[in-house]
């Protein structure tokens, strides 16, 4: 079974545009139809991937997902320099700096600064 959430998404998309007649019923049939093969959450992102331009549905939802990581990992990297600027405050600029310069996840910065996670335990 296809991922809930992601479903559920893309489906109160698409509800919010039909009620909007930004979606007609013969695209709204082939969004459906699209939707019903897709066996797990992966083949949905394909999906969604594969018709965006021919469904704008799909490209609203996959610019929210890719809003929703962005905000995310800012969140997770406010989390990491806040913990440092405790101890090292040169340091936090620094990696602040570097997030910000770069937009990086945190799994990233975790990368570029190995001596992070002496700061998270």
């Amino acid at each position: 079974m296809a991922n809930i959430a992601l479903l559920e998404r893309v489906q109160n998309q698409i509800n919010l545009d039909v009620q909007n007649g930004k979606v007609d019923p013969i695209q709204l049939q082939s969004m459906l139809l699209i939707l019903s093969e897709a066996k797990n959450e992966n083949e949905i992102e394909i999906a969604l991937d594969v018709f965006a331009d021919q469904f704008p549905t799909f490209e609203t939802v996959l610019t929210d997902i890719e809003t929703d990581e962005i905000e995310e990992d800012e969140i997770d990297v406010q989390k990491i320099v806040s913990r440092i600027i405790k101890e090292d405050p040169k340091f936090a600029d620094e990696v602040a700096k570097y997030a910000l310069d770069k937009k990086v996840s945190a799994d990233e910065l975790k990368a570029q600064f190995p001596n992070i996670d002496n700061y998270l335990n």
